[in-house]
């Protein structure tokens, strides 16, 4: 269909000319979407046309689609935060406004977790993104502290929504899952450090779930404890520990000038997450405070007893904190989707990041966080070009590996693979070497497609090097076999590998 446009550089008239020039030819038939279109092309094709077609292309650059399913609102477990704007109270999600676009999409939806995820799978496509590949959030608050019955309801609902039918129950959905056009390639709950232990970790790893964000806010307790956070620096730790020996993947929530808190705090505390292996977390969301009304903390403001960060403030400590970041993490997100009509004080600018960016490229530096350094972001330099890279350091009284493929002169990263060995006195979690994490960045290519087109690295064997590379790493270790923790739409692929189902990990006995 290609061919039938000599348009060097089609736009997306043009492109619709040529599909219905292509039908009438080949004899009628339904008209493709842009996305079924294009996902259908050779590589250098897709290349071609892809500009004229994909919106929002930062969708998918790294590597996958990304789908935010909202749970009904309800109280927390623990309280309420003096900064927390939502609730029941507030018929909105905890922790939430209720007017960020994917609480008022649940709220449409009546917070039906199938029909949240196929609106977003439709929605992914007409912008014309590949969504063979789908990562999910559950938002709202701490998913585990909700009665099981509900966690289970909405997550058969979430693979319900991807597989396209409904099922009987949640093992049948995730069955179907493992061949279904839309797959689960990474699944993750939001949650609290006393909410993530061996109460909630069997079940949601038997659910599919790959990644766990834990609301960390900060290292001191005195602050945990003014802002009513009800846990301490210890939990933070203990879960940490305990989600990793379990093969999880692990994020914080970070949030910027909370009460009795100052610049100068907030970046030691930046650097202790680094320096301490207790820490160390694989990815963070960082949130400036807001405060917004309707929350203690406003009245707080009101009575002229708290002041937050402005926006030059915070985006000169963004600045300081991007700057010392480890290249083995990935910083998911900087600010809250909180519409700036409803801040009352704080940083009401959206492009906080930006200007953090700004700030840093001004002294002749840049972040190396993984966000950063993905294809599409930089550059996009050849597939040949990158080399093998590997990091060691010691975290949650285990050992890890981050190993990667990357570009030294542009700093890009291709792909990269967590691979953990655990503690050895870890109780209820693995006793031997696991892949935690694997990734190939870039443009998401759908499942069965070849890569090669621009920003495309999937689909071309950095993976299955990753892979290996972890197996040679476990073997020298001395361990006879390695476990993966597999999202539920990955399991194909390991099998491919010569994995097999092991409880809710996929694992390979390592030959001499």
């Amino acid at each position: 269909m290609a061919g039938v446009t000599p348009d060097p550089a089609p736009t997306p008239e043009g492109i619709h000319r040529a599909k219905v020039a292509a039908l009438r030819l080949h004899g009628g038939g339904p008209l493709p979407s842009n996305a079924t279109w294009i996902d259908s092309l050779p590589a250098a094709e897709r290349a071609r046309f892809d500009g004229a077609i994909r919106r929002k292309p930062s969708r998918t650059l790294s590597g996958v689609a990304v789908v935010a399913v909202m749970t009904a609102p309800v109280r927390c477990p623990h309280g309420r935060c003096t900064y927390c704007p939502g609730g029941v109270e507030n018929a909105s999600p905890q922790s939430y406004t209720g007017e960020e676009p994917s609480a008022l999409r649940g709220a449409q939806f009546h917070w039906d977790s199938a029909a949240i995820t196929r609106n977003r799978i439709e929605t992914l496509t007409q912008l014309g993104h590949a969504t063979s590949k789908v990562e999910v959030i559950v938002m709202g608050g701490t998913f585990p502290a909700r009665p099981r019955p509900y966690q289970t309801e909405v997550l058969r609902g979430i693979y319900d929504g991807l597989n396209g039918r409904p099922s009987a129950d949640l093992a049948e959905a995730i069955r179907t899952n493992e061949s279904a056009p839309h797959r689960m390639v990474g699944l993750t709950v939001e949650t609290r450090p006393d909410w993530c232990d061996g109460r909630v970790l069997p079940f949601l790893l038997d659910a599919g779930v790959t990644r766990v964000e834990v609301g960390v806010e900060c290292l001191r307790d005195d602050v945990l404890e003014a802002v009513g956070r009800a846990h301490a620096v210890g939990d933070i730790a203990r879960a940490t520990r305990e989600a990793r020996d379990r093969g999880l993947k692990v994020g914080y929530h970070w949030m910027l000038g909370l009460p009795g808190m100052d610049p100068e705090r907030d970046f030691a505390d930046f650097r202790r997450l680094w320096d301490e292996p207790a820490f160390r977390p694989d990815f963070l969301k960082i949130y400036p405070t807001l405060v917004l009304p309707g929350t203690p903390l406003f009245d707080d403001w009101r009575a002229g007893r708290y002041r937050p960060y402005d926006t030059e403030t915070a985006a000169d400590l963004l600045a300081r904190m991007k700057a010392i970041v480890p290249p083995w993490v990935r910083i998911q997100r900087i600010q809250r989707d909180i519409p700036s009509r409803l801040v009352a004080d704080g940083v009401r600018t959206s492009n906080v990041r930006e200007l953090a960016l700004a700030r840093l490229a001004a002294q002749g530096r840049a972040c190396r966080c993984l966000r950063c350094r993905e294809p599409g972001r930089r550059a996009s330099p050849p597939a040949e070009s990158f080399q093998p890279v590997e990091r060691d350091f010691p975290a949650s009284g285990g050992d890890e590996t981050f190993l990667s493929y990357e570009e030294a002169e542009t700093d890009t990263v291709a792909g990269f693979l967590r691979l953990r060995l655990p503690s050895a006195d870890t109780e209820g979690g693995l006793r031997s070497a696991v892949i935690r994490e694997l990734k190939v960045l870039g443009r998401s290519v759908p499942v069965g497609g070849s890569g090669g087109g621009r920003s495309e690295y999937q689909h071309l064997g950095f993976g299955r090097r990753l892979v290996a590379r972890a197996e040679a790493r476990a073997r020298a270790a001395g361990h006879d076999r390695i476990f993966v923790t597999s999202a539920v739409g990955t399991r194909a692929y390991y099998r491919d590998l010569g994995y097999v189902r092991d409880g809710p990990w996929m694992s390979k006995l390592l030959r001499p």
